[in-house]
């Protein structure tokens, strides 16, 4: 007859922790906040100003000023033409310019000479000229090189505005028109290091203004729909990224050659770049969410969503502060991804958008993470819902009672030398093998089971005790040979 096993007592880490479904650890500012809650939703804009102060365009509201610890709203009564605002940017000076669909306004100090509790004011008018009172949307303001701000318009080529270091605005008109004719809508502008301006124009045309003369550097073979460019950038190594409103991801590797097209996301009126301190590009629309991008080889590396813990799909601008982290305007309002996001990885059992779960159960008692080569599986863990196999893309697949586990509530997870799988129940012991030949012979119940392409065989052991405690398993036998193999004796 077979002699019993005696078990390998587990003695793991007792490892408790809430996962979060895979999700970024978000921290989020919404109206529904019980601190720093924000006037409404719409959150477009993301600004943090040379004082250290972060900026929110909400629109519908006006304008947040952010601490860290306090938000101000700024609106009508502080000098704002609209509250549908869009976009704010600091000049060389320290003015800021603020776009909405009433038309641009400016703080009538720099915003560093607004000191001990004095209120910031906008003006629509400086310097006895008034400023563009038409609609400024969404990319439609820039700043560049030389501090100078620049808005494209609709109809009247592109409005330079500065102000000079004793208080006087220069203000300047650039026509957009071909050989002197009308004016071509302006749908996205974009100041450059060398103090050149990129323009997108309607039709899917870019254009450069640079000392005065106005070239065209790209324009599309084929008239067709949806080829206008909703934003373009400059990364740091000066290649050009363009985003069109057809959700077409485009790197320019030579200024005047066709871009290449690297990703199709959803169409969007609403996008826009961020290269990050690690270099990598996030491109995110109002439609889709953010895909992050390797710059130098335009490799798509993944993509954020609401199943990763956004607020919303509808990104309209991501930003990173001084300190690194990353802010992220949303419809639904604004989330911070701290500067040390990437030493964690999250996962859950809560599912956000009616995807499967990443865990069967949020309680987690056991993490496992086998030898390379060992089965199809990155890590293990063991929850109150069954062991869990997560890959190296951080899909799951869960084993559980139904698979053929003796219990789902696992306290343990341990591989012996051979490469078997041990998971420790309330109910005993199962375990699972990728080789045939590795099933005990005193195993019972064997069935078989793919995880993620690869066969194994799940199977438990007769008469074993229920494992209470999150403890490690050593397997020896009867004359407590501690070698570490599964010893099976007859008498």
């Amino acid at each position: 007859m077979l002699c019993r096993v005696y078990w390998c007592i587990v003695i793991l880490l007792f490892l408790s922790f809430k996962g979060e479904a895979q999700e970024l650890p978000l921290i989020h500012y919404t109206p529904d906040s019980e601190i720093n809650a924000l006037p409404s939703a719409m959150v477009t804009h993301i600004h943090q100003d040379r004082e250290g102060f972060i900026w929110m365009t909400v629109f519908s509201s006006g304008l947040i000023r952010f601490d860290g610890a306090r938000m101000d709203l700024f609106n009508q009564q502080d000098g704002l033409r609209d509250l549908g605002v869009w976009q704010m940017l600091e000049d060389g000076a320290g003015h800021l310019w603020v776009t909405s669909n009433g038309g641009l306004v400016v703080s009538e100090e720099p915003l560093q000479l607004y000191i001990n509790g004095k209120r910031i004011k906008f003006v629509s008018e400086f310097d006895n000229t008034a400023l563009i009172g038409d609609a400024v949307t969404f990319n439609q303001m820039t700043v560049d090189g030389k501090g100078r701000i620049w808005i494209g318009t609709i109809e009247n080529g592109l409005i330079r505005y500065q102000i000079d270091n004793k208080g006087n605005l220069i203000t300047d008109t650039i026509s957009t028109g071909k050989g002197g004719g009308e004016n071509i809508p302006a749908t996205t502008v974009m100041g450059i290091k060398d103090g050149s301006i990129i323009a997108g124009l309607l039709g899917g045309i870019l254009i450069r203004y640079s000392d005065g003369q106005v070239t065209t550097l790209f324009e599309p073979v084929e008239k067709i729909n949806n080829l206008d460019f909703a934003t373009l950038f400059e990364d740091k190594d000066g290649k050009i990224w363009a985003y069109r409103q057809n959700g077409e991801v485009l790197p320019f590797l030579q200024k005047s050659a066709p871009p290449q097209l690297i990703a199709k996301e959803q169409e969007s009126n609403f996008s826009k770049f961020l290269q990050l301190n690690d270099g990598t590009i996030w491109a995110n629309n109002s439609v889709s969410g953010i895909i992050k991008i390797n710059q130098k080889t335009g490799q798509k590396i993944s993509s954020y969503t609401r199943e990763n813990g956004l607020l919303s799909n509808n990104v309209f601008h991501v930003f990173e502060d001084r300190e690194k982290n990353v802010w992220i305007a949303q419809s639904g309002g604004v989330s911070k991804l701290r500067f040390n996001y990437n030493a964690f990885e999250n996962f859950s059992a809560r599912s956000i958008t009616g995807e499967k779960p990443v865990l069967p159960s949020g309680k987690v008692n056991t993490v496992f993470i086998p030898e390379d080569g060992v089965g199809p599986c990155r890590f293990w863990v063991g929850t109150e819902g069954g062991a869990t196999c997560i890959d190296a893309n951080g899909v799951s697949e869960y084993i559980t009672q139904v698979s053929g586990l003796v219990g789902d509530w696992v306290n343990g997870l341990v591989s012996d030398p051979e490469g078997r799988l041990w998971i420790a129940t309330t109910q005993g012991l199962s375990g699972i093998v990728f080789d045939p030949e590795l099933v005990p012979d005193f195993a019972i119940n064997l069935r078989k089971r793919k995880i993620f392409g690869v066969e194994g065989i799940i199977f438990s052991i007769k008469d074993s005790p229920p494992i209470i405690a999150a403890e490690t398993l050593k397997i020896y036998s009867k004359n407590h040979d501690l070698s570490g193999k599964c010893v099976v004796c007859r008498i």
